[in-house]
C-alpha cells in the first residue's frame, strides 16, 4: 500500500509541475479579461477537459508512439532538457520587452480552450 501511495504522490508531483496550474492562472485571466464570469468558467472547464484528454492520450499511447519512431525515453528526456535550456537561454539573451494587448470586443470572447497554457 505504501508503494501505491509513493507512486501516486510521485505522479501527482510530476503532473503538477508539467501542467503548472499556478503559473497558468495569470495567463488564463489575461486571455479571458473581457469575458463574463460564466464564459470564463466555461473556458476553464474546456481547458481542463482538453488538458486531461491530452495527458490521458499520451499516457495510453506514448510508449507505442516512441517505439514506432524508434525513440528511447532517455533520448526524449535529453531532447526535452535541451529544448528547455535553449528557451531559457533565449529568454536570458533578449533585452526587448514587448507588451501584447489583447482587447477583443466585450461580447466577442475568443475560445482559448486549445491554447497551450
Amino acid at each position: 500500500m505504501s508503494q501505491l501511495v509513493s507512486y501516486a504522490l510521485g505522479t501527482f508531483i510530476a503532473l503538477f509541475t508539467i501542467t503548472n496550474p499556478v503559473g497558468a492562472v495569470p495567463i488564463f485571466y489575461s486571455l479571458t479579461a473581457n469575458a463574463s464570469k460564466h464564459q470564463r468558467l466555461g473556458q476553464a472547464k474546456k481547458v481542463a477537459l482538453n488538458a486531461s484528454s491530452i495527458i490521458a492520450f499520451f499516457f495510453v499511447t506514448g510508449q507505442a508512439i516512441l517505439d514506432f519512431w524508434g525513440i528511447s525515453l532517455g533520448v526524449l528526456q535529453i531532447a526535452g532538457g535541451l529544448l528547455i535550456a535553449r528557451t531559457a537561454w533565449t529568454f536570458g539573451e533578449t533585452n526587448q520587452y514587448q507588451t501584447v494587448t489583447n482587447t477583443p470586443e466585450p461580447n466577442q470572447a475568443k475560445d482559448i480552450a486549445l491554447i497551450p497554457l
